[in-house]
């Protein structure tokens, strides 16, 4: 029996000398070393996993000698007599005499270096295939059509039930996790589906237990029996929320940017109306009454004069409004407070200023849109709010710059204005372009705020 046996078995005397062994336990040690004081001398191991190196005294044989310890199957990486790496699988158990004394002990030696080499193999490639599904956040998961189980992947469950791990060994589990007004539909695809008529190929919603909607892309396959009949199907599932969030919001932001072009082609066709209605009406008169003025008769200088210096004022406030030449020259902070005070005083606000001195200049772009920001933000203040104060501020710090538009008026609902408020969307597509970011924060009775930020 011990010829046949594919383990290597010792057995040892009291000394631990070698009086029986096999022909696989000399295969496994490349050699067998019978005094034991030898052996034990030269046997290399290590404690597989911990790489813990095994003591003389430390070995299986050893402890059953000494203390009668039976050790079954602890794994130990060893470096053969023949200087060959193997790993094996070692047992030892005392032998007794009549009276109860340990006097010898039986060793078992298994080469198990392929076996584990293939295990831990497999645990690292279903480790690797763990974590490229949460990368993912992909599932995969089969269910055998016959009995009824399932088994799915932990990713695949999170997919399903979020972080309830309570569920997901019936099909009644899923199905209750499909979002109410999906169901009825995944439903009707899983029987065509397995009847052999229905895509492989499916998008639907889930509802996690905590109430939060996320959308899955499925592929499955059908396996079949010779009669053609479906014994088994599986498949994977992906999380496309993020996805689908995106291309909402790529399709939202190409409606607004339709509307946007409308209505600047309306807000160019209105700033040129409203140009001409002033070069028309406060230039015409102001032309002719100077004309009038230098053909009289009796010709008052003093008042041609004052004509021609109104003129002159209306002219430069109309080039003041489409682009203020301070703007370029002295900077945003400085003109930004001329223009609050400006247009403050004569709307009869009480304007409240916190504008930090910017050291160097700004970028023209960063600059100009701040202007118009606040340019937009005031003209609906006076326009709509009914305020009494406005405040504006702007400050710089190491993470970037912050506009801010603040009133006390009648406030409004932004998202019901959205895409109808040519203003909003003018600010919101100017600090986009800009690299900002801007956030309208207001509500019916308690003001507006206006706030843009720029890296």
């Amino acid at each position: 029996m011990l010829e046949t046996l594919p383990v290597g078995v010792f057995v040892l005397n009291r000394d631990a000398n070698v009086v029986l062994n096999n022909p696989a336990s000399a295969r496994i040690w490349g050699t067998v070393i019978r005094r034991g004081e030898e052996r034990y001398a030269r046997s290399i191991g290590r404690h597989h996993g911990s790489g813990r190196p095994v003591a003389p005294g430390e070995w299986a044989s050893a402890r059953a000698l000494r203390g009668g310890e039976t050790t079954l199957n602890e794994l130990i990486d060893i470096e053969a007599f023949d200087g060959r790496r193997r790993i094996i699988q070692n047992s030892a158990a005392p032998v007794y005499d009549g009276q109860g004394e340990i006097v010898g002990a039986v060793v078992v030696n298994e080469d198990v270096t392929e076996r584990v080499a293939a295990e831990e193999a497999l645990r690292k490639t279903e480790r690797l295939l763990v974590e490229a599904e949460k990368l993912g956040e992909t599932g995969s998961w089969e269910q055998d059509l016959l009995t009824g189980e399932i088994v799915n992947s932990e990713e695949n469950n999170r997919l399903f039930f979020g972080n309830d791990r309570s569920k997901g060994e019936r099909l009644e589990d899923y199905v209750e996790a499909v979002h109410p007004a999906d169901r009825d539909w995944v439903i009707r695809r899983r029987t065509q589906l397995l009847a052999g008529e229905g895509r492989p190929d499916i998008e639907y919603r889930v509802v996690w237990p905590d109430g939060s909607v996320h959308d899955i892309f499925g592929l499955a396959t059908v396996v079949r029996d010779d009669s053609g009949r479906a014994v088994r199907v599986y498949g994977t599932n992906a999380d496309i929320t993020r996805r689908k969030r995106a291309e909402d919001e790529v399709a939202r932001r190409g409606e607004e940017l339709q509307v946007l072009s409308r209505k600047l082609i309306e807000a160019q066709e209105a700033e040129r109306r409203a140009v001409a209605r002033e070069l028309h009406d406060d230039f015409g008169q102001l032309l002719t009454a100077i004309k009038l003025s230098l053909t009289a008769k009796e010709r008052d200088q003093a008042e041609t004069i004052a004509l021609v210096d109104g003129a002159i004022a209306r002219l430069r406030d109309l080039a003041h409004d489409l682009r203020p030449a301070m703007l370029d020259d002295l900077g945003l902070s400085e003109s930004l407070r001329w223009y609050v005070d400006r247009e403050a005083r004569r709307a009869g606000l009480e304007a409240h200023l916190e504008i930090a001195a910017i050291e160097g200049r700004l970028p023209p772009t960063i600059e100009t849109t701040c202007f118009r920001v606040t340019q937009e933000a005031l003209t609906n203040v006076i326009r709509h709010a009914g305020a009494r104060r406005i405040e504006v501020e702007l400050r710089s710090s190491p993470d970037g710059l912050r506009l801010e538009v603040r009133d006390d008026g009648r406030g409004f609902d932004p998202a019901a204005a959205r895409g109808d408020s040519q203003g909003l969307l003018g600010m919101r597509e100017r600090v986009a372009l800009a690299g900002g970011e801007l956030e309208v924060d207001s509500a019916p009775g308690r003001g507006t705020a206006v706030r843009a930020r720029f890296p």
